[in-house]
This record gives C-alpha cells, structure tokens and sequence, in this order.
C-alpha cells in the first residue's frame, strides 16, 4: 500500500512537471462526465416520468429537456477535445520525458553492468512500460475523483428513496475485489516474464538489418543460429501465455459473470420483490431506483476495478523510480582534462578479464605503453589479439581487472565520463 501510494505521488508530480494544469483538467473532465452519466441515468429520466405521470405542463418538461440537451452539448465538444487533442498531446509528452530519463540513466550505468542479461531485461521493461503505466495511472487517478462523485450522488439518491438498497448495490464489493486484484497481480508477473523473451526475439530479429552481420549471415551459420534463438524465444512466450493466460481468463470470467448478474438482474428482482410486497412506485421512481441500483453497483465495481488499475500501475511506476534511483557508485570526479601543455596517456601493466571468463583467460594481458600528445600509434594484431579491448580500456568504456590507465598522471577512472566523451 505504502509503495502504491509513493508511485502515485511520483505520478502527479511527473504530471505537474509536465504541465501544472494536467492533473486538473484530468479531474474535472472526468467529474463533469460522472455527472452527465448520473444526472442522465437517474435524477433526468426520473424528472420526465415523474413529470409526465403528475401532469406537469409540456413548457416545463420542453425547458428540462432543452437544458440538458445544451449542457450535453456543450460537454460533448469539451469531451472531443479531450480525447482527441490534449490526451494524445499530453501522451507525447510523457513519452518524451520519461523516455529521456530512463536512457539518460542507462547511459550512466558502467558498460559490464549494462551489457548484462539482466540488465537488458530490466531496460526493456521499464522503457516499454514506463510511460504507457504513468498515462495509465493518470487516467485512472481522474476516473477515481469522478466515480466518487457519482458513488455520493447515487448514494444519496438510493437513502432518500430506499435505505435497503444499499445493501444489494454493494454487493460487488464481496466479489470484485478480490478476483480483479488476484488477475491484476497475474498480469503484472507474466508481463514480467514475457517481456525477457520479447528481447530475444527482437535481438534476432534485429540481427537481420545489421550492416556488420550482413556477410556472417550469408556466409556462417549466424543465420540459422538467429532463427533458433528466435523460434526459441516464440514457443517459450507461447507456453508462458498458455499457462498464466488460463489463470487469468478464469478468474476474468467469473467476474465478467458475476458482475452482470448483479448489475443486470438483481436489481429489477428486488424492485418486483418490493412491489409484490405492497410498495407503490410511480413509473419514474421504477425506472429511478433501478437504475440507481445498477449506477450503483457498476460504480462501486468501476472503482473497485480502477483502483486496482491504479495499484498495478504503480508496480511498473515503482520499477520505474528504481531504476533511476540506483546510485552510480562513482567517486568525486575530476571536472576538467587540462590538455593546455598537451597531454599524456600511460597504460601500466593493464589487464582485462571478461565477467565470467576463466581466471586465465585474459582479453588483454600485461599490457604497458606511452602515448603522447602528437604521436600516431597504430594497434595492430589478430583477430582476438585484445585490440578492441585496449580501446575500450583508452576511452573508460570498461576498467581494467589489474594494472590501470593514467591520463596527464591521473587514473582515467578519476576523470568524468562526459569530460571524457569531450576529450576523445
């Protein structure tokens, strides 16, 4: 719960970041449209009927009718708006921004780090949910400010008319709860694990359009390789869908099942039951506590339903803020490389070990050399020789396992990594 309601700070405060007035609009767009739908559903029809059956002149029910027809319109232009230019702006937005946070941080990350399995995963999780969950969260954050709006409004209504019926619109609440948070953690844990074989198969689709694999493809077995690793990767996310998918069906099923047996059927047998029993409702008082009753349900249902929605963004949300507040463990920088009196670069018995390497087996073995400001050195060697390595120790792409590298008589680990990039 606390990690639900932290997300959801970090949501608004994204949104306000984004544009202080967003939160507000997404507010107040949708408690005007919770009360359209009530005001329509129960108090407007309620008016007509109960109008018409009390003999009230045609001029007033004409001027009841008129209003709501200008106040439908005047909403459905704000409605079109909303939905069709400031939501998909404001979606552009959060893409923008949360896109750029998450790869300024992956940028940040050391190179051993971020070229891990599990690192990648987490990348991609965060960068294909992100901003789609924030959007989500959002929206939902508004449609709960709504739909408490029209709980009270129907509440209040159904006291005045009914006390009883209380009991039966809340009947969604023994049920709806417990199955949507059951299927909204399902979810989430086989987005979780399709998401690490989605990468796979990206990475071996993307092979195919790589120019430095363009004649490995043709002339090794790379190609047959990539296409097992794919097919791989589809029959893995195939048997995840199946077995998780089946859980999720289910128990989507009972609900969807459930739900339209309260919000459809109970209703009307209750309001029979009551007039077996000797109550008298005019015709608008029918229709207007039936469908308070059904509002009602759907609307404890709807919330119940979007809170949950909330909850399961805020797990993505969650994996999003940590990401970016993973520290980067690195030591106070040295801010500037002083070439002014030219510069000097000394590799001091380097050595470079890949993760996961045998203990003797190096990339790069006892390796010392002086390069100095205006001299041309060539690396030459055969293929695996440690040539690409010696560049990635010489520009701080990765950090030798012993020995180190001195720039101007400063290890190069010292020196930041953008002051590097400026350098090189």
């Amino acid at each position: 719960m606390k990690k639900s309601v932290v997300s959801i700070k970090a949501m608004l405060k994204i949104a306000f970041y984004i544009e202080k007035k967003s939160v507000i609009i997404c507010v107040v767009y949708n408690l005007i449209k919770q009360l359209m739908n009530v005001f329509y559903g129960v108090y407007f029809i309620r008016m007509i009927l109960a109008g018409l059956e009390t003999k009230q002149s045609f001029v007033h029910i004409l001027v009841i009718i008129l209003f709501m027809f200008v106040i439908n319109v005047l909403f459905g232009r704000f409605d079109q708006y909303y939905k069709n230019i400031y939501l998909p702006i404001f979606k552009l937005k959060v893409d923008s921004y949360i896109n750029e946070e998450i790869m300024r941080k992956a940028n940040s990350i050391p190179y051993e780090e971020a070229t891990s399995s599990s690192e990648l995963d987490k990348y991609n999780r965060v960068i294909k949910n992100s901003s789609k969950m924030v959007m989500q969260a959002y929206q939902s954050f508004g449609l709960v400010c709504g739909l408490i709006e029209a709980f009270v409004m129907v509440l209040f209504y159904i006291i005045n008319v009914d006390v009883f019926a209380i009991v039966l619109s809340g009947f969604p609440l023994l049920y709806s709860f417990f199955l949507a948070e059951k299927s909204a953690e399902l979810e989430y844990d086989l987005n979780k694990k399709v998401s690490s074989l989605t990468r796979k198969k990206e990475y071996a689709r993307r092979v195919y359009y790589l120019r430095d694999y363009t004649a490995e493809m043709r002339t090794t077995k790379i190609d047959r390789i990539m296409r097992e690793i794919y097919q791989e990767g589809f029959r893995r996310t195939v048997d995840t869908y199946k077995k998780d998918g089946k859980k999720i069906t289910l128990i989507a099923f009972f609900e969807l099942l459930l739900g339209d047996a309260v919000s459809m059927v109970l209703p009307l047998v209750y309001v029979i039951i009551r007039m077996l029993c000797g109550t008298r409702y005019l015709m608008g008082d029918f229709i207007g506590i039936t469908q308070a009753i059904t509002i009602f349900s759907s609307d404890v249902e709807w919330l119940l339903d979007t809170a949950l929605e909330l909850k399961t963004a805020s797990l993505y949300i969650s994996d999003y803020m940590d990401y970016l507040a993973r520290e980067e463990h690195q030591a106070e920088k040295v801010k500037k490389i002083d070439v002014t009196k030219g510069f000097h670069i000394a590799f001091e018995h380097a050595q470079y070990r890949y993760p996961g390497a045998p203990e003797d087996v190096l990339a790069l073995a006892d390796v010392s050399v002086d390069i100095r400001n205006g001299e041309k050195i060539a690396i030459v060697g055969e293929n695996g020789a440690g040539k690409t390595t010696f560049v990635s120790l010489l520009v701080n792409l990765i950090s030798c396992s012993s020995g180190r590298v001195l720039l101007n008589g400063i290890d190069i680990n010292a020196y930041e990594r953008g002051e590097l990039k400026s350098f090189f």
